[in-house]
C-alpha cells in the first residue's frame, strides 16, 4: 500500500498472491512508478490477485486501476488534495 505522500518505485521483481490486490495507492501526493518486473493480476494459479493495481482518492473512490497482469511501464501521482490524479503515464483503466 502506498499512502500519505509516499513513493513506490518498482524496477523489477514480482508482486503476486495477495487476497485483495497487488498495489493499493491512496492519499495526497502518493506516487507509483513501475519500470520493470511484473504485477500479477486476475490470473489463475497461486500468482493471482483480483486486481493488479488500484488507485483511490481520499474518500475511497476508485480513480484508476489495472485488473490484468502488468508488464508494461506505468506511473501515477495523486494531486495535492488527494481527490484526483495529478499525472499518469501508461495504460490505465478508469471507472
Amino acid at each position: 500500500m502506498v499512502r500519505d505522500g509516499a513513493t513506490f518505485i518498482m524496477n523489477g521483481g514480482e508482486i503476486y498472491g495477495n487476497s485483495a490486490f497487488g498495489v493499493h495507492i491512496r492519499d495526497e501526493n502518493s506516487r507509483f512508478e513501475k519500470t520493470g518486473g511484473v504485477i500479477f493480476g486476475n490470473v489463475f494459479g497461486d500468482k493471482s490477485n483480483p486486481a493488479a493495481i488500484r488507485v483511490f482518492d481520499n474518500d475511497g473512490e476508485l480513480l484508476a486501476y489495472r485488473e490484468d497482469t502488468v508488464t508494461d511501464t506505468l506511473s501515477i501521482t495523486l494531486n495535492s488534495t488527494g481527490n484526483g490524479v495529478a499525472s499518469k503515464t501508461g495504460n490505465w483503466n478508469t471507472p
